[in-house]
């Protein structure tokens, strides 16, 4: 029997000679938010785990889950996957014989057949409300029928059921089905829930639990996005679970399994979050495929899972010509990346029906955009991705990210040079930040205000710079506050709690800023902001991971290793990362290394080893490089205090403000030869010797004259200018 279900991306890959990265899976119906975000951290604190055994039944979680539910501990099984479960109910009871509602998870047949058990098949019932918009419903009068005239020869009769069933998503009601169980006690009903947390359908453990004939299961594996960890649960009477398991070995289920067990189920946040975005996006995949490719190529049965099931009609008509059938679109669809799931191995199902999972709304546009060319005959489009092998003709921007370990990491000057390099190469490129904080701002031909880095970086694609390649802008005004220039234009001061309260209509500003970049230019080159690991700012991001995922940008992380600690910074800002951040991050830049490069010893070869990622470049360190800085980081930590040795040399006092503004004015005395500038910090000495002192602009003159004042530099100042010093 094929026991395919789906999932096996390995061999879909090597089908195609492509990498498993490379296959987008609509075969598993796995969540697509993908596990929980504390999944990674809870594993390598639990690592030193697997060096003892585990509790040999899941003892503290079986408790938890009791807890939970609200039933007896002694009424829950654990399992290395609900799978296991599955294969261990026919042999363990005794089952003579078994009903399966069809279609059905094949895998129901499987274990009867290991264990020797006849199946008998009771077809669902296809509902006629809508024809249009069908969908399959427990035949309770058929399968009353079945149990009836069933033979009896003293064995026990198994009757499999699910809900929501696989593969149309349908649910059951808990009532009639709890009615069937009651109406025939000498057999045991097998409730599969293995997607009923996707939906908010009540569960039928606690019943399960006071009953001898009836058992629950259900997976850890596809609500929490870990099939690779196998955790699964069944519940029934003390007396049915004891049957089973003792036909199950000791330590079923590993120590990762069990912590993330105890972890998953206090984590209520995510299952609502899942719930909602399933929700949402199976109603838009579901009236996409029904408006794009019409009832004459397709039906789309009614679901409330995270999955859908399509039956091919007549008008699927693939470029041989011909009807499509589900082996031959699955075949014609995996050439493209893209893997199905074919349904012949369904009962009652045949050639006509295959089931995808919900995804992305991005990887699920592109399934529709697949199905609605092929159902037409036309030859796929090859896939667009985000490698650069040559200037070439798009509708729609490619783009490139460059983030950072830390600020300062060389992120400003790396986008410059990216711009740079590709415009050599013959593309015409844009750079783009979508925030910036800043005192040192740009204003363009139009009048509008943006960030000098941008603007750097437009003079190294050759074009004019403009707001959109920066389109927010925050001017710090105090500690807590900053003034937000929105495509250029002052909108508000706010403070950080309140900005954050508005970053969805930020974000919507941004996204049309980018998609304007995006339809005029080859490629979009876009800078990060800060670091992307800053996990207490993550939820407000619209600058690093979140613009990325926006932009299908893949993404490269420089670090400072001037500063020391880069490897170490790149292990941990992945350690943060959820696995949808990971998946963009295609490389490290080690930034401004001097010295013997054989220095480096196996660090490149242990990053990769460690993240999955390689280091993709050392750049060396190069001053003087005579680019404006994007903000007063450099300034601040750059030693400034020597004069030069000329006698003959001008010397130029700068005054240090908390909120110097648009200090790059002072760039041009850095490369007059006979020209010294020292900085001037509040409550140091002046130095003995000045020609000029200069006191630059401030955003906040106020509270910057007052720590002038608090350190009496105001007066030295003043002394200064009493002894012929010129103040500017």
């Amino acid at each position: 029997m094929d026991r395919d279900h789906g999932g096996t991306i390995v061999s879909y890959a090597e089908s195609i000679g492509t990498d498993p990265s490379a296959i987008i899976d609509f075969s598993a119906s796995i969540n697509p938010l993908g596990p929980p975000s504390w999944t990674r951290s809870l594993i390598n604190r639990h690592l030193a785990d697997l060096s003892a055994y585990p509790e040999p039944q899941g003892e503290a979680l079986v408790t938890r889950l009791a807890e939970r539910l609200e039933i007896d501990p002694n009424c829950i099984l654990l399992g290395n996957g609900a799978s296991e479960l599955i294969f261990a109910i026919p042999g363990s009871i005794g089952a003579g014989w078994a009903i399966v509602n069809d279609p059905a998870y094949s895998d129901y047949r499987s274990a009867c057949d290991v264990a020797g058990v006849p199946v008998t098949s009771v077809p669902l019932r296809r509902s006629l409300h809508d024809l249009h918009d069908p969908r399959l419903e427990l035949d309770t009068p058929a399968l009353d029928e079945q149990i009836t005239s069933q033979t009896v020869d003293g064995s026990t009769g198994l009757v499999w059921l699910a809900t929501p069933n696989n593969p149309d998503g349908a649910i059951s009601n808990p009532d009639e089905i709890i009615g069937i169980v009651d109406r025939h006690p000498a057999l045991v009903f097998v409730v599969d829930e293995s997607f009923l947390g996707f939906t908010t359908a009540r569960s039928l453990a606690q019943e399960a639990a006071t009953r001898d004939n009836l058992l629950v299961i259900q997976s850890f594996t596809k609500l929490y996005a870990v099939p690779g960890l196998r955790l699964g649960l069944l519940i029934g009477s003390e007396k049915l679970t004891g049957t089973i398991r003792d036909a199950l070995p000791w330590w079923r289920v590993n120590a990762l399994a069990l912590h993330f067990g105890m972890a998953a189920i206090d984590d209520v946040e995510y299952v609502e979050r899942t719930r909602e975005f399933v929700a949402v996006e199976r109603k838009r995949l579901r009236a996409a495929l029904g408006d794009r490719l019409g009832s004459d190529r397709i039906t789309v049965y009614q679901s409330e899972a995270n999955f859908l099931l399509l039956e091919l009609r007549p008008g699927f008509v693939l470029a041989e010509s011909k009807p499509a059938d589900s082996a031959t679109l699955a075949a014609a669809l995996l050439r493209e990346g893209v893997a199905v799931r074919d349904c012949q191995a369904f009962g009652e199902l045949d050639h006509r029906f295959v089931r995808i999972a919900v995804r992305t709304p991005e990887e699920n546009d592109r399934l529709v955009d697949l199905l609605e060319r092929l159902s037409k005959g036309d030859p796929a489009t090859p896939r667009s991705d985000s490698t650069l092998p040559g200037p070439r003709a798009v509708t729609r921007a490619r783009s490139l990210m460059i983030q950072g370990t830390t600020s300062n990491a060389g992120k400003s000057v790396l986008t410059t040079a990216f711009c740079r390099i590709l415009l050599r190469h013959g593309f015409r490129t844009t750079p783009f930040k979508a925030q910036n904080m800043s005192l040192n701002s740009f204003v363009t031909a139009d009048g509008g205000e943006m960030g000098r880095a941008q603007v750097t970086q437009a003079q190294a694609s050759r074009i004019e710079p403009t707001v959109d390649m920066n389109p927010v802008l925050l001017k710090p005004h105090t500690h807590r506050s900053s003034q937000v220039i929105v495509h250029g234009k002052p909108v508000d001061e706010v403070a950080a709690r309140d900005y954050y309260q508005r970053r969805e209509w930020l974000r919507k500003a941004v996204h049309e800023s980018y998609d304007r970049l995006a339809a005029q230019y080859d490629v979009v080159v876009l800078e990060g902001a800060g670091s992307p690991g800053e996990v207490n700012l993550k939820q407000h991001d619209i600058v690093n991971m979140t613009m990325a995922r926006y932009a299908k940008s893949p993404v490269l992380i420089a670090g400072d290793i001037d500063r020391g600690g880069v490897f170490a910074s790149f292990v941990g800002t992945m350690g943060v990362f959820d696995e949808w951040e990971r998946n963009l991050v295609k490389g490290f830049l080690v930034n401004r290394f001097r010295g013997d490069p054989t220095l480096l010893g196996n660090a490149l070869d242990y990053t990769e080893a460690y993240t999955g990622v390689p280091v993709l470049g050392v750049i060396p360190m190069i001053r003087d490089l005579g680019l404006p800085e994007e903000d007063s980081v450099t300034f601040k930590e750059t030693p400034g205090d020597s004069v030069g040795d000329s006698s003959d040399s001008i010397v130029i006092g700068l005054v240090d403000l908390p909120h110097i503004s648009n200090f790059t004015d002072f760039d041009a005395f850095g490369v007059e030869p006979d020209v010294s500038v020292v900085r001037i910090r509040a409550g140091h000495p002046l130095p003995a010797r000045l020609d000029a002192i200069v006191i630059p602009g401030s955003k906040s003159v106020v509270a910057d004259l007052r720590v002038l004042q608090e350190e009496g530099t105001d007066r030295k100042i003043a002394a200064a200018a009493a002894e012929g010093t010129e103040i500017i």
